[in-house]
């Protein structure tokens, strides 16, 4: 009785969540991060709070503004959630991120436990999934939640659509459906999952369904394009210099992606192509080749449904990080879930379970427990805003994101000394970004070396002429160099062009020009 409740799949579930708390509970009293929280949903508590608020979550983008490219309604709910339910706890937000990656893995192992047959197969890519180190930043970095959310419908849609082509449920077609709009309403992404589950259906018994079926689910893109075409009128405004360097940064970013999801060497906060040895990942395709040359694999058309899987969901992410070399980690999270089918159906699995098993259990058991430990290392990196900002420039010193990020942690810290020296490292690299600019002008300010400030300010407006923020800041810097009438002309462009002036700034800069008028 109690062997066969130890092959159960609930006992199964339960190793899963119980490894997961162990893995990652202490993450549940980590802060904030210095990249998006504050935007997302630190500075947004109260209005998330708001009830009658939420149906705005749907007409606006993530940052509430029609200008901005992305529209995800559904991981913004998530935040709205949090907010009600942990009454803005940053706990609440740390719970909800590790309670989606338990129950991913936990589809993870049933997806698996399907197109292997075994529970015991299923339960082992689970777990490797849920310990894996490359995940660490979806799971412990707040907004890595719009990657585990979306893979948490993607996998439902894929497992309703496996038993529906199974058992001809309707009801699971409806599930897939359902799941499928949510994914998309998660994540741009989600759109893609349709090619997957023309994949699906095409090696399935319901091959002739094919065209009604993708017919529903074009349809069902629609139900989440159309909406976001009428609320969003901003788009994806990029320029690429050469397009031999940038497919060129596409590929091996691919390669540095394949080599972390199995060598999970050289991670970092801002991984960067141009800091990440391509090592790794070429071992792994030449393993992956050999091995499917030399013993073939168990089943193709799971191979097959990985392989699509991994290229059709890295396609996105690699494509858009590459236009500033930021290849974050968290955007493996759903593509690796494809390769790991690809890596499953090898044979080479079990030529070495028939010829070598207890050395194969050994070995397995090894990695599980070494990327556990990594992982549970690793997580540290993302505890606080100071130790996430350290550890981005630490692990990727020539990328400028990393500096300026220190910067302005250093800078809410009132440490302006240290903030200016990393805002100087940040333009050393890029001398090309207005924000650093402002920031650091910003800084100067707080140092009241007024001229300097001014310059800053001037070489951000340079880049970017429209930036309501910087304008208003050279008002500040004008005023106290006495140059009241430049600092006049920058607030009225600034009100004119409905921004915003601190109404203290606007009361003392009038006494100013009506003393100077007398």
């Amino acid at each position: 009785m109690i062997l066969k409740q130890l092959k159960s799949t609930n006992f199964f579930i339960l190793c899963l969540i119980v490894v997961g708390f162990i893995i990652y509970g202490h993450t549940l009293w980590f802060s904030y991060s210095p990249l998006d929280d504050y935007e997302l949903f630190v500075k947004r508590v109260d209005w998330f709070r708001d009830i009658s608020n939420l149906p705005g979550l749907f007409t606006s983008s993530i940052d509430q503004s029609v200008s901005a490219p992305f529209y995800r309604p559904m991981l913004m709910m998530s935040f709205a959630m949090d907010s009600i339910l942990g009454k803005g706890s940053l706990l609440s937000f740390h719970l909800t991120n590790l309670l989606i990656h338990i129950s991913v893995s936990i589809l993870v192992f049933l997806l698996f436990r399907i197109v292997t047959n075994s529970r015991k197969t299923g339960f082992f890519w689970g777990l490797l999934f849920l310990v894996h180190p490359v995940h660490v930043q979806a799971v412990t970095w707040i907004p890595g939640r719009n990657d585990t959310l979306l893979t948490l419908y993607a996998l439902i849609a894929v497992i309703a659509l496996f038993r529906y082509c199974r058992s001809g449920s309707n009801g699971m077609l409806a599930v897939n459906i359902v799941s499928f709009i949510l994914a998309m309403y998660t994540k741009e992404q989600g759109v893609l999952l349709m090619f997957i589950f023309g994949v699906i259906i095409f090696n399935s018994k319901y091959r002739e369904q094919i065209l009604p079926l993708s017919f529903i689910w074009f349809i069902s893109c629609f139900l989440f394009i159309i909406p976001r075409k009428l609320v969003m009128t901003g788009g994806f405004i990029f320029s690429i210099a050469s397009y031999y360097d940038y497919f060129t940064q596409v590929m091996m970013a691919f390669i540095i992606s394949i080599g972390k999801l199995v060598i999970p060497l050289y991670q970092s906060v801002f991984p960067s192509v141009i800091e990440t040895p391509l090592w790794p990942g070429l071992l792994v395709i030449i393993m992956i080749i050999l091995a499917y040359f030399s013993v073939g694999v168990r089943n193709k058309r799971i191979f097959t449904l990985g392989l699509f899987w991994f290229l059709v969901m890295s396609a996105l992410p690699l494509l858009w990080g590459s236009l500033e070399d930021e290849h974050f980690e968290h955007r493996l999270y759903l593509s690796s879930i494809g390769f790991f089918l690809l890596i499953s159906q090898l044979n080479i699995w079990s030529l070495l379970t028939k010829k070598y098993p207890r050395i194969l259990q050994m070995f397995l058991v090894v990695i599980l427990i070494s990327f556990g430990a990594k992982t549970w290392i690793r997580s540290h990196t993302y505890r606080n805003e100071m130790s996430f900002a350290i550890s981005g420039v630490e692990e990727s010193p020539l990328h400028a994101k990393a500096h300026y990020l220190l910067g302005n942690v250093y800078k809410s810290k009132k440490d302006w000394q240290q903030a200016v020296r990393s805002y100087d490292q940040a333009l050393e690299i890029n001398p090309m970004n207005a924000n650093v600019f402002n920031n650091r002008g910003d800084t100067f300010l707080q140092l009241k070396v007024f001229e300097i400030a001014l310059e800053d300010f001037n070489s951000a407006l340079a880049i970017n002429p429209d930036n309501l923020e910087v304008r208003n800041n050279r008002a500040v810097a004008y005023y106290f160099l006495q140059e009241y009438d430049l600092a006049w002309t920058d607030v009225q462009l600034v009100l004119a062009n409905d921004g915003k002036v601190h109404p203290d700034f606007l009361l003392a800069l009038e006494q100013k020009l009506s003393d100077q008028s007398r």
